[in-house]
């Protein structure tokens, strides 16, 4: 009671007093009191735990936002059918492994991979390069405008735009902004589409210097080309026709213009359609590679040639001249074989006849060097 009503003051039996009060009841209930006021209170230890969840959680979409960078650095798809073959699933699915939290996570939170997700934090990726872009054009001023136009598989049009700008070391940067569809491929149309891009990005147009196309009418136009109408309104923005076009269309009519060389490259088209459209021809080939001991993989780039992109012709030619004696015996047992129809055996009969005169790769040696100097 002295020690807590009345107060003590027997201090000479203070020691003996002391000693007694602290194996009281009393004293120890007050010890215990005292400690668990000392403690966190429950709210405070339920927002702790609550916190620690929520730091787990974001180390967790942390890992995810860097495998979708990874797959989109790498130019892979996130997605498969079914989900769980997609890249993404299994890159997680590999982390999880050594994660714990992680695959905790992943079967709490399917919605943080669902294909919506992915494509929020691809634009968000997307969204900032396109920012880091911009601010080294803002920083660097003046850039040069490139466009070129395509359908895509659905015949939509579709408009590629590029900038290129130079920074303080006279290091040229050529940077891909996007595609953008447009309702029509007139000049004003693509004028504006060009402008917009500019406008959306903070890059003023008065700071462009060049601008470069194609030569179709509705890019090079003299009076209501895209490029005529954008330098009637900037009139410092220099128009060249794209060098890399100018470039194929040079070597295009040379190639039409010399009967040699276009007779070669129509064999090489001929060869390389009736190649890759018949599985017989390609076992024949297989066949007489096994028997040579030549590496088959070496015919993998015969393709047919296409009209435009002309960075995909020197492959094709070059694999064809190096084979050439293994394709003109492959195509010795197709001309006689049994097992093709008498029209692919005809066909086989005419490209060995093409193939077996020495014109042919003359003409194909001939083009080697003009198509190397595209791809450079």
């Amino acid at each position: 009671r002295a020690f807590i009503q009345t107060g003590f003051c027997n201090w000479k039996k203070a020691k003996e007093r002391f000693n007694s009060h602290m194996t009281s009841d009393t004293h120890k209930h007050a010890i215990s009191v005292l400690k668990s006021q000392e403690g966190k209170s429950v709210k405070i230890q339920l927002n702790a735990e609550e916190e620690a969840k929520q730091c787990e959680r974001r180390r967790c979409l942390h890992k995810i936002v860097r495998r979708i960078r990874f797959c989109l650095r790498q130019g892979l798809a996130l997605r498969s059918n079914p989900d769980t073959e997609g890249n993404l699933y299994q890159l997680l699915s590999d982390d999880a492994d050594d994660d714990p939290g992680l695959a905790a996570f992943l079967k709490q939170n399917t919605s943080y991979t669902s294909w919506l997700i992915q494509q929020e934090f691809s634009e968000d990726f997307s969204h900032a390069i396109l920012r880091t872009i911009a601010k080294n054009i803002q920083k660097h001023v003046q850039f040069a405008l490139i466009m070129d136009g395509t359908q895509d598989l659905t015949g939509c049009e579709q408009i590629s735009i590029s900038l290129r700008h130079v920074d303080e070391d006279l290091n040229a940067h050529e940077d891909f902004i996007g595609l953008y569809s447009v309702d029509s491929t007139t000049g004003s149309e693509l004028a504006r589409v060009a402008k917009d891009v500019a406008t959306r990005l903070g890059i003023d147009m008065k700071n462009a210097r060049a601008q470069t196309y194609d030569g179709a009418a509705n890019m090079q136009g003299k009076n209501n080309g895209c490029g005529a109408l954008i330098k009637k309104e900037y009139p410092l923005v220099m128009r060249f026709h794209c060098r890399a076009h100018a470039a194929n269309l040079v070597i295009q009519a040379a190639c039409e213009a010399s009967p040699l060389v276009n007779n070669a490259l129509t064999t090489l088209q001929d060869l390389a359609k009736f190649y890759k459209k018949s599985d017989k021809v390609r076992k024949e080939v297989r066949a007489v590679c096994k028997e040579l001991e030549y590496p088959e993989s070496n015919l993998n780039s015969i393709r047919p040639l296409c009209p435009t992109r002309w960075l995909c012709r020197l492959k094709p030619v070059q694999a064809t001249v190096d084979n050439y004696s293994l394709l003109l015996q492959a195509f010795s047992k197709l001309a006689v074989s049994k097992e093709l129809s008498a029209e692919a055996k005809s066909k086989a009969q005419r490209i060995l006849k093409n193939l077996a005169d020495a014109e042919t790769f003359l003409g194909l040696s001939l083009v080697l060097k003009p198509f190397a100097l595209l791809e450079q």
